[in-house]
């Protein structure tokens, strides 16, 4: 899978897509590892979205997580449906 590289502030530029087929629970488990590790440790990961380009990734903190959404730093949101993996 190819996948280009972009900076978060262009993520509200970019429409995204929702992701069909992905495993529900390893995301949220992922989720949930993410926010834990940026709020407390600042550590970035790896986000993988599919936008009308293809797949875009972005590396970044997650400060918050709820059942749709994801926010990042600078009141970017992200809905979760959109999201393909987070690598840590």
């Amino acid at each position: 899978m190819v996948t280009i590289q972009i900076e978060k502030e262009q993520l509200p530029l970019l429409p995204l897509f929702p992701v069909r087929e992905r495993n529900n629970t390893d995301l949220t488990s992922k989720l949930n590892e993410a926010v834990f590790l940026s709020n407390n440790d600042k550590n970035k990961c790896k986000i993988t979205l599919l936008s009308h380009d293809g797949f875009i990734c972005v590396n970044t903190t997650i400060w918050y997580a709820s059942n749709e959404h994801i926010c990042l730093k600078g009141g970017i949101t992200i809905p979760i449906k959109c999201i393909y993996d987070i690598e840590l």
